[in-house]
């Protein structure tokens, strides 16, 4: 009966423009109750004794479907309108190709969620759950993504330019071939992700944890790596040129880029061995699976109590050095090109 209200509902606002947005509010607002709900919650979460790499969760058949009905059937009722399921447990969802721009989505529970190729532009991620979701070829261009939670995400071959990560957890994540031009991941956590071949350029990685941090053939031209912590990371051709290791960096992608137009790169603040202690090393692993845990602290421990150095390893494989102008204005133009569709207006 609710589901064949909504559906009465779906068919009104295709009918009449001026009352979509209130159709889509109260669609919204049920799956925000019923998601919201003791019971259901109790229902639809992972077991405690399950593996949560392993686990499998769905919402409910009436969920999913109203899930479907709003944001992944081909259609173009609420295009433009914002939605609101901040705080919904959806974990398991089928969102595939969803259509969530500017949807305010902060504190939702999607754990292992299928979201690929769903567009997010401009959505707020503030403190989401997204561990082990599929975000494969998603696009989350400026969107909000700060203290959200995206251990073990797939998130290979996304588009994350403009977006906020600051302080986003992405222990283990996959980001292969992921677009972060100018993304802000101040203070986020990267241990042992995946960043092979991403797009870094002008990314801001201030006091950033990637100890173990797979960066093969990465292009951080121009990145701010202020005190960050790169022990273990694995550098095989990763583009350093003109890498900033300065704080007050709080300027535009161009200008930044720019900025650095045939500079040599300043290593002088980034960590990459040494300076840890049996604590930090604890702390570091302790939010990692068990065999992740084990194979990072395996490579670690001989970090424990040596001294600090900022000097690239030996055989790093990394290239350091400068960058042209031609390079610059290439990289510029890539960004504007891809942030050309995303709303100018504030979507956070």
């Amino acid at each position: 009966m609710r589901l064949g209200g909504a559906y009465e509902l779906f068919h009104l606002a295709q009918d009449t423009e001026e009352l979509r947005q209130t159709v889509l509010d109260i669609l919204c607002a049920h799956i925000r109750q019923t998601t919201g709900e003791y019971e259901y919650q109790k229902k639809h979460k992972v077991p405690e004794n399950v593996d949560p790499e392993k686990a499998v969760s769905e919402p409910s058949e009436e969920v999913q479907s109203l899930l479907n009905l709003l944001f992944v059937q081909d259609h173009d009722v609420f295009k433009g309108l914002r939605a609101d399921l901040r705080g919904s447990w959806m974990m398991g969802a089928d969102l595939r190709t969803a259509r969530l721009e500017g949807a305010v989505l902060v504190g939702v529970d999607l754990q292992e969620a299928k979201l690929t190729r769903a567009n997010l532009q401009g959505a707020n991620l503030e403190g989401a759950q997204l561990q082990g979701a599929n975000l494969e070829g998603a696009n989350l261009q400026r969107a909000n993504v700060t203290w959200t939670q995206l251990e073990r995400t797939n998130l290979k071959e996304t588009k994350l330019q403009g977006a906020d990560l600051t302080r986003a957890k992405l222990q283990g994540a996959d980001l292969k071939g992921a677009s972060l031009q100018g993304v802000d991941l101040k203070g986020a956590n990267l241990q042992r992700a995946n960043l092979q071949r991403a797009k870094l350029q002008g990314v801001v990685l201030w006091a950033a944890k990637l100890q173990g941090v797979d960066l093969t053939e990465a292009q951080l031209q121009a990145a701010n790596l202020w005190v960050a912590k790169l022990q273990e990371a694995n550098l095989t051709e990763a583009q350093l040129q003109g890498v900033i290791s300065k704080k007050n960096c709080l300027i535009s992608f161009e200008k930044r880029i720019r900025t650095q137009i045939g500079k040599e790169s300043d290593l002088s603040e980034i960590t990459f061995e040494g300076e840890l202690g049996p604590d930090t090393l604890d702390c570091i692993v302790g939010d990692l699976p068990v065999e992740a845990d084990k194979k990072l602290r395996e490579k670690l421990t001989r970090h424990l109590d040596k001294p600090k150095s900022n000097k690239l390893p030996k055989n790093s494989g990394a290239i350091t050095g400068t960058y042209t102008r031609e390079d610059a204005e290439k990289w510029i133009a890539e960004y504007k090109e891809a942030m050309s569709s995303v709303p100018k207006e504030d979507t956070n």
